[in-house]
């Protein structure tokens, strides 16, 4: 029964607002609106414009424009990096919260040099793929950048998957190798030994 009236009620708005011109319709809205209490919205909205509005879309225009004048120069991430280091060599560039410990674009390059170094001693070179499956580190941002250097892409594995799901994404990826981190070794070993008891028993 009371389906029934919710849903006559309706029904008699509905046709009460197809017969009064759309600009009557919206202003009733509005009214509706402010009196339930959506004029903070209205306030907070039109006290912000200038902000949203303005600024955002500058700052969106220049992000747009940046990003298309990147890929008319062909740049790459580590030509992009390379130019900022230039510019801010002595620059806090990485920030570890948890150790306090803070590198500048200088170290952070110095670092990643030696990366790709290491990675063309490993045979890789351009268009190879590496699975990098550690903990988020800086370590990371170096092992990444610095492989990119080299050409190599870094596939980013989460270093929360385990067992068949791990094999499948380092299998999609198709990488070459894998870059880990020790304390995820020994998190493999026990579940490698796990698994081994679970056989056993069967």
């Amino acid at each position: 029964m009371l389906l029934g009236s919710v849903s006559a009620s309706l029904r008699s708005i509905g046709v009460v607002l197809s017969s009064v011109p759309w600009s009557w319709t919206l202003a009733a809205g509005l009214g509706l609106y402010l009196t339930a209490g959506g004029w903070r919205f209205l306030y907070v909205a039109l006290r912000t414009a200038k902000r949203d509005l303005i600024r955002g879309l500058y700052v969106l225009l220049r992000v747009k424009y940046c990003i298309r004048q990147h890929l008319r120069n062909n740049s790459t991430v580590p030509s992009m990096f390379a130019h900022t280091v230039a510019l801010y060599p002595d620059k806090p560039a990485l920030v570890w919260e948890s150790t306090g410990e803070v590198w500048t674009f200088r170290e952070l390059a110095g670092r990643c040099h030696q990366v790709a170094h290491w990675a063309r001693t490993q045979g890789w070179g351009k268009g190879d793929v590496v699975a990098l499956y550690l903990e988020s580190r800086p370590l990371v941002v170096v092992l990444w950048m610095g492989l990119a250097q080299v050409g190599v892409e870094a596939a980013l594995i989460n270093f929360n998957l385990r067992s068949d799901s791990l094999l499948h994404c380092v299998g999609v990826s198709r990488a070459k190798g894998v870059v880990f981190g020790v304390e995820l070794a020994e998190g493999k070993k026990g579940e490698e030994e796990e698994r081994v008891r679970e056989e056993r028993r069967r």
